[in-house]
């Protein structure tokens, strides 16, 4: 009797064990990496604008920067468009006595400091 009941049993108990384990995964929230990509694929479709388009900065940043904008704004200051986001490449490259367009020349960090650059270049010559 308990052979016949115990396979079936076992059988069930396996099957809610696994349907619960993918239930679980699937309650997972996303990461904020995984937001961000996403929200920077959807700029790309809706704008066809680029990647590099796309910056984010550290979530508690926001009220700081967006204090600084308004207190530049107070002074009279032009704001410049481009945003440099807090980039390994950054931190990596100042510790080898290097920039980061040197040490990672295709990269995010060297691509936001050549836009800095020519927006900078641009205001010298206006």
């Amino acid at each position: 009797m308990i052979g016949r009941i115990a396979l079936p049993l076992a059988s069930l108990v396996l099957v809610a064990g696994g349907f619960g384990l993918w239930l679980g995964l699937r309650a997972v929230p996303p990461t904020e990496t995984e937001i961000i990509n996403a929200q920077a694929a959807r700029y790309v479709t809706e704008t066809d604008g680029s990647l590099t388009d796309c910056y984010a900065v550290p979530s508690g940043a926001t009220v700081l920067t967006k204090d600084a904008k308004n207190a530049a704004k107070e002074m009279g200051l032009q704001m410049c468009s481009v945003a440099l986001g807090d980039r390994a490449a950054f931190h990596r490259s100042s510790a080898k006595g290097e920039t980061a367009s040197e040490s990672e020349p295709e990269g995010k960090a060297a691509k936001e400091i050549d836009k800095l650059w020519k927006w900078l270049a641009k205001q010298l010559k206006d």
